[in-house]
């Protein structure tokens, strides 16, 4: 939704609370986080409330620079969260967020309004949001199929047509499996 940035004073705070909200929802590995509550069932009183505070920090921290912001993130994050993204989307952010403001404090409504407006939309976020969770949970069945052929006596698993699985976990490790075929129990 289009929207028209105002540079007073009085809505400098609303304008950037605007700004803090649509970056959020166009950061993809953070919605996915949120639709799968990985902070808990308190998931979306935390977001709303890491919003508030996130354009607050940003707001009243002078000099604030893009790798302390990061590390902010990351620590919220990580604890409120329980959520590590490894795809420098929180650097992306945290550049964003300054990048804004200092558009915002100079009022410098072109360039900040040409970048929200290339950002994406909440439900094209939303779409990726859910392929990616229907990816992992397809991902999680597989996985659970290689555990159990792990736990069948040898013989068995000898008798079963298999091929080889490979696993990458969220740490970059790889791991190789049998698997056994689709169609066989």
């Amino acid at each position: 939704m289009a929207r028209t940035l105002n540079c007073s004073a009085q809505h400098m705070e609303y304008d950037w609370m605007y700004c803090v909200d649509r970056l959020l929802k166009a950061w993809t590995g953070y919605q996915l986080g949120v639709q799968m509550l990985s902070g808990g069932p308190e998931t979306y009183q935390k977001a709303e409330w890491f919003a508030k505070v996130l354009a607050e920090y940003t707001s009243s921290s002078g000099n604030l620079q893009v790798h302390n912001l990061t590390e902010w993130i990351c620590d919220i994050l990580d604890n409120e969260f329980n959520l590590i993204l490894k795809d420098n989307s929180i650097e992306w952010l945290a550049s964003s967020l300054l990048k804004c403001r200092l558009w915002l404090k100079k009022c410098q409504k072109p360039e900040l309004e040409n970048f929200l407006s290339k950002l994406p939309s909440e439900s094209v976020v939303q779409a990726a949001a859910i392929e990616s969770q229907m990816v992992m949970d397809h991902s999680d069945e597989e996985n659970s199929d290689c555990e159990k052929l792990e736990h069948k006596p040898q013989d068995e698993q000898t008798k079963r047509s298999s091929r080889r699985c490979m696993e990458t976990d969220e740490d970059g490790w790889t791991t190789e499996a049998k698997e056994r075929n689709k169609g066989m129990l």
